[in-house]
């Protein structure tokens, strides 16, 4: 079974997304990381926040997140505690977050060290110009693939030393390889 990286090896700079009324929101954090815990701050549409959360080895994370400044008209909402509950996959936690007045509303979540962003271009490449050369080849006209469907796993195995990075086509094969 592959060992997941660590939460603990990823601070720094991290980027996500989560979903408010029908609606992605990018975001930008700056966390750190110690032994099962995590603090940071961050930025959105809606303001400045901070983070405070914990995680374990199995990967569940908790996160609460509050805004400093908001640009809201109400000041109680920086007040106010958002929830957000997920896992860690070894390259990005994913989960729903909840309005601090009520589980039933909220939505979905992702967020990943925005180193990835980078290493998963390169994977993106090199998976589109492994494409391109099968088309080629079989003497079809190839289709290209950017970030927004596809999915990057990397994984290590510290009793091998191997480590294994890839690119997958959301919808074609939304399964982590074996």
């Amino acid at each position: 079974m592959p060992i997941m990286r660590s939460l603990q090896s990823c601070s720094g700079s991290w980027l996500g997304w989560s979903i408010q009324d029908a609606v992605r929101i990018s975001e930008s954090m700056r966390i750190t990381f110690a032994p099962g815990e995590f603090a940071g701050e961050g930025t959105d549409k809606d303001g400045d926040f901070v983070l405070q959360g914990t995680f374990d080895a199995d990967g569940n994370v908790t996160i609460d997140r509050r805004y400093t400044r908001t640009r809201s008209q109400n000041p109680e909402t920086t007040v106010w505690v958002y929830p957000y509950i997920g896992r860690w996959d070894g390259t990005f936690i994913s989960g729903f977050w909840h309005y601090p007045l009520g589980e039933a509303e909220g939505g979905p979540f992702e967020m990943w060290p925005a180193n990835e962003e980078q290493i998963a271009e390169l994977s993106l490449q090199e998976f589109n110009a492994e494409r391109r050369a099968l088309a080629v080849t079989n003497g079809v006209t190839p289709q290209v693939w950017g970030r927004r469907n596809i999915r990057w796993y990397s994984e290590s195995n510290v009793e091998t030393g191997r480590h294994r990075s890839s690119v997958h086509p959301i919808g074609r094969s939304a399964v982590r390889p074996e």
